[in-house]
C-alpha cells in the first residue's frame, strides 16, 4: 500500500473469510492479535463459541497468541494481498524474542508486518525493539490518558515519519484502560478531542484514530480535525463491525479438501457496508 493512501484498518481479523469480508468493504490494513496473556481466561471466554479443538495447555512458551486460531491465522498470512499491510497487535510488553516467536507462530516473520504497541513504552524499550526487530511501528496513545501531551511529544520524537504511525485510541482499548491505570471517562470524546487539538497540530508522524463507533460520529471527529488543519492518515476499528456473540461460532474450514482447521467468523458484511460507503464517498472531508 502506498504511503499516501488513506488507511481503513480493521483489527482482530483472524481468518480468510473475515479478511475477504473486510477487503470487499474497503479495508486496506488488518490487525492480528497477540493479546491473550491469561490462557485460562482465554479458554473460558472461547467456550461460548463451541470450539471444535480445545488445547488443554498453552504449548507456545506462554506467549499471548490466539491458541485456538493459530492454523487459521497462519493460512490467512499466506493468502493476504501483498498490498494489504498486517499489524501484529500487542497489549503487553514482550521480549524481542517473544515478539519474534509470535510472528513465527502466526506465519508473519517474512510478511513485513507492522508492530502495534497497544501499551505504553519507554525510550529504552522502544530502541531495543526497533533495533532488534527492524519493524515499522504503530504506537498507541489513549485519547483520555492524563499525560497525553507529554507522551504524545515522546512518540512524536522517537517515531519515524516515513514509516510509523501514532494511533489515538478513543475506545475502551486505550492502554491506560486496559491496565486499569484509570477508569473509563464519562466526558464526551468530542470534548476531550477539543483539548488535544493544540498538541495534535505539532505532529510530524501520520495519525490514525481508533474507535468502535458510528459512521456519523467518526465523520464528526474527522471534520473537526480537518477544520483545525489536522489531516488523518486513517481510521481503525474492531468490535463495532462484528456479528453478535450469539451469531459467532467455531466451524471447520476445508481448504481445497486437503486441510481442515477451525475458524470463528466475526466480521459482519452488513455492519461494514456503511463504512465502505463512507470511505469511498466522504472519508476525508476538507
Amino acid at each position: 500500500m502506498h504511503r499516501d493512501n488513506k488507511i481503513f484498518k480493521l483489527c482482530r481479523v483472524h481468518n480468510l473469510e473475515d479478511y475477504l469480508t473486510a477487503v470487499n468493504n474497503g479495508v486496506n490494513m488488518i490487525g492480528i492479535h497477540a493479546v491473550y496473556t491469561d490462557f485460562d481466561a482465554y479458554r473460558a471466554a472461547e467456550e461460548i463459541y463451541n470450539p471444535i479443538e480445545r488445547p488443554i495447555i498453552r504449548t507456545h512458551k506462554n506467549l499471548p497468541i490466539a491458541d485456538y486460531k493459530v492454523d487459521a491465522i497462519s493460512y490467512l498470512a499466506d493468502n493476504v494481498d501483498g498490498q494489504i499491510p498486517i499489524a501484529l497487535v500487542l497489549e503487553k510488553d514482550l521480549s524481542c524474542e517473544g515478539i519474534a516467536e509470535c510472528l513465527r507462530l502466526y506465519n508473519l516473520s517474512d510478511k513485513n508486518p507492522l508492530l502495534q504497541l497497544q501499551y505504553r513504552i519507554n525510550n529504552e524499550r522502544f530502541l531495543e525493539i526497533t533495533r532488534t526487530l527492524s519493524k515499522k511501528m504503530i504506537c498507541t496513545i489513549g485519547l483520555n490518558q492524563e499525560d497525553f501531551d507529554e507522551y504524545f511529544a515522546f512518540l512524536n520524537r522517537v517515531l519515524d515519519p516515513d514509516n510509523d504511525f501514532i494511533l489515538i485510541d478513543f475506545s475502551k482499548h486505550q492502554p491506560d484502560y486496559l491496565t486499569k491505570k484509570m477508569g473509563i471517562s464519562s466526558e464526551t470524546k468530542m470534548n476531550v478531542l477539543m483539548k488535544r487539538v493544540k498538541c495534535l497540530k505539532k505532529s510530524s508522524i501520520p495519525l490514525l484514530i481508533a474507535d468502535d463507533t458510528t459512521v456519523e460520529k467518526m465523520a464528526k471527529y474527522i471534520r473537526y480535525l480537518s477544520i483545525n488543519d489536522i489531516e488523518l492518515a486513517g481510521i481503525d476499528m474492531q468490535n463495532s463491525v462484528e456479528q453478535s456473540k450469539e451469531a459467532q461460532c467455531y466451524t471447520l474450514s476445508d481448504v481445497c479438501g486437503k486441510r481442515e482447521f477451525q475458524i470463528k467468523v466475526r466480521k459482519s458484511d452488513e455492519k461494514l457496508r456503511p463504512w465502505r460507503d463512507f470511505v469511498s464517498q466522504n472519508f476525508y472531508l476538507s
